[in-house]
């Protein structure tokens, strides 16, 4: 006699029948099937395989049980016994039955069970898969792409290297937009392959250097005789042939989120420069402060702006606090400047505020 025993808690049942030599001839006359819907037990049998092997889900063991009330205890099935399989399910004529749909009783997809002494965690199935794979990842995309950082400018140092156009193959054109070539005035330090940016000055920062405002991007090309040629990669507006050139920086771009930057902590300086940066739609306005790279400034770090409470006006008896006007996130830096995004505000932000690092 074998008799399988498991954990009805743990949703399967091991249903083992019976041998007794009676019912073992009852067996062999029988054969098993017997046709509508029907089954003889063998020895060695149990619900949990009847159903699996009937219904194709051993988890409707109950709906077997169920089906035949002449079992008393679903551990103890003898046999030669006949057994009538649930003639309502899809498996009974032939098709297959989906867990729970042929009783409440049916395991769910997710529970644990015990078979042979093993626990083991079923997984509910779904149409479709949720893993995606590293290929399938979406791209990161930076809080400024590249083209932005650089159409924003900066404060440029008043040493910094720079070229001029010294003209181009269109004779007399003075105005130069992507695709066109021109010519650079002789510089030994360049190499084909090389960029460079051009711009065009709009004020003077005391100390810090000049503000400008870059137009375009050219690429170096071929001696030309006496001239070097260049091909302008990206015009951010009209080109013109007074515009100044300068050495390419591959901006470091910014991606969130960005590490606090404890060397900040405390520390503050002023709006030197703002502008609406009208040609950029990502872009709501530029700042430029008075703390770069020798304060530690790093590309992502972010300040709260506040101006003057004022002082009461013609009363002058208080001092009002000062008021959180907006908030700026850095996206270039320079030895003594940084360039930063408006990202937020509440009115217009003015050269003189002052920058708060937030940590």
């Amino acid at each position: 006699m074998n008799i399988k025993h498991a954990s009805f808690s743990l949703v399967l049942v091991a249903l083992t029948a019976f041998s007794s030599p009676a019912a073992l001839l009852a067996q062999e006359q029988s054969g098993g099937d017997t046709g509508q819907g029907g089954y003889v037990v063998k020895e060695g049998d149990t619900l949990w395989d009847i159903s699996g092997s009937h219904l194709n889900d051993p988890r409707l063991w109950p709906d077997v049980w169920k089906a035949n009330p002449e079992i008393k205890d679903p551990d103890l099935i003898y046999p030669g016994e006949k057994i009538l399989l649930p003639s309502g399910t899809a498996a009974g004529k032939g098709g297959v039955t989906q867990p729970g749909q042929a009783g409440q009783a049916a395991a769910s997809g997710d529970e644990p069970f015990v078979e042979m002494g093993k626990t083991v965690l079923i997984k509910p199935t779904t149409n479709e898969s949720k893993i995606i794979s590293l290929d399938q990842a979406p791209p990161r995309v930076p809080v400024a792409p590249e083209p932005s950082v650089i159409a924003a400018g900066f404060i440029m140092p008043d040493n910094s290297a720079t070229y001029a156009i010294v003209g181009s193959p269109v004779n007399e054109k003075q105005v130069f937009s992507a695709g066109d070539q021109v010519y650079i005035e002789p510089a030994s330090n360049l190499r084909e392959g090389d960029r460079l940016i051009s711009y065009r000055e709009i004020e003077g920062i005391g100390n810090l250097g000049t503000l400008i405002q870059v137009t375009g991007v050219l690429i170096v090309g071929q001696w030309k005789g006496e001239v070097i040629s260049a091909t302008i990669d990206k015009s951010f507006m009209d080109i013109n042939r007074e515009d100044s050139l300068t050495n390419y920086r591959t901006p470091e771009l910014v991606y969130e989120p960005v590490p606090a930057n404890p060397a900040l902590k405390g520390q503050w300086g002023y709006v030197a420069a703002a502008t609406d940066n009208k040609l950029l739609s990502s872009l709501e306005g530029i700042i430029y402060i008075d703390m770069g790279s020798d304060k530690g400034v790093r590309p992502g770090d972010r300040f709260t702006v506040r101006r003057s409470g004022g002082d009461g006006g013609f009363l002058a008896e208080y001092t009002f606090p000062d008021i959180e006007v907006g908030e700026a996130q850095v996206i270039s830096v320079e030895a003594g400047s940084a360039t930063a995004r408006v990202a937020s505000f509440k009115e217009a932000i003015l050269p003189g505020y002052r920058v708060y690092y937030k940590d």
